[in-house]
């Protein structure tokens, strides 16, 4: 892995690459290639050793996106997207119960025994409804970018999912 985060994770720790392959139990050279990036793919056991030493995940240390970030992004999008399905159901909800109110009412003037009441009344339910179908509207945008969101993290861990799936076969391969 070229873009691997073993360096940076070595230098926080104010170690050389001799004191770390000593506490890890792997040569200067096999480091030294871990490092640099000459180690494409590598062992999964050298791998996870220098995983547990510096606390982080395989994943973090060979520089792919920290799972826990993208774990953390989807709860959020997911809350999101939960928030705002709630609030669009609501919202549905108190349309449907103006649109009754306003069958009421209509039923009145068809009638002719509407009030000047019922006229204000008549007013107050179509100036709700047309705010509530503007919030509607905002919901239903909102409900798309947020599962826009999700897909495209789901597709951002899936690629990290074949590239670990990839490492363990390469490993599985090494081991033949």
């Amino acid at each position: 892995m070229k873009n691997n985060r073993i360096r940076e994770l070595r230098e926080k720790k104010k170690l050389t690459l001799k004191e770390l392959a000593k506490n890890i139990g792997v040569s200067f050279t096999t480091l030294s290639k871990y490092e640099n990036g000459v180690v494409t793919t590598g062992k999964i056991a050298t791998w996870q050793k220098l995983a547990d030493f510096f606390g982080v995940s395989v994943g973090h240390l060979q520089g792919l996106p920290l799972f826990d970030e993208y774990k953390n992004n989807l709860t959020d999008i997911t809350e999101k997207f939960s928030d705002y399905n709630n609030e669009y159901v609501k919202q549905k909800k108190e349309l449907d119960e103006l649109k009754i109110q306003y069958k009421l009412l209509a039923n009145k003037f068809d009638h002719n025994m509407a009030t000047n009441e019922d006229f204000k009344q008549k007013e107050k339910i179509l100036e709700k409804i047309k705010d509530l179908r503007k919030n509607i509207n905002y919901s239903r945008i909102e409900l798309a970018k947020t599962i826009q969101q999700l897909d495209e993290s789901k597709d951002i861990l899936s690629k990290e999912l074949e590239t670990i799936d990839t490492l363990i076969k390469n490993n599985k391969d090494d081991d033949k």
